[in-house]
């Protein structure tokens, strides 16, 4: 008997993402450092890549985000998790390679 194979769906922005400004309140809530607010606004709104910390915590991997993290940082990963969780765009974070999937769809949008 032959059975499909399985395929991970992963979702790729067709055009700029807006995010709520009810997203943007709770990076502060959730206590995502002030000055990480701006990077994850210009990653989701214009598709410009964060540094690689914030890559390493979008992308799921846990060991590279601690590696690259400030003393700030470390002590808000489950902040970064419960945001990106509860507020981000579904399948644009939490798998490798999803960052590289985000910004290239904008790149590509830009050429077209």
């Amino acid at each position: 008997m032959n059975h499909p194979s399985i395929k991970k769906v992963t979702w790729i922005p067709e055009k700029a993402v807006k995010l709520s400004d009810k997203a943007k309140a709770k990076m502060h809530e959730y206590g995502i450092p002030d000055y990480m607010h701006d990077v994850i606004i210009r990653y989701y709104e214009r598709g410009i890549p964060p540094g690689h910390f914030l890559t390493a915590v979008i992308d799921n991997d846990l060991r590279g985000a601690i590696e690259r993290a400030d003393d700030t940082n470390v002590m808000a990963l489950k902040a970064y998790v419960m945001w990106f969780y509860n507020q981000a765009p579904s399948g644009s974070w939490g798998s490798a390679g999803s960052v590289d999937r985000w910004v290239s769809a904008f790149t590509h949008e830009e050429q077209s």
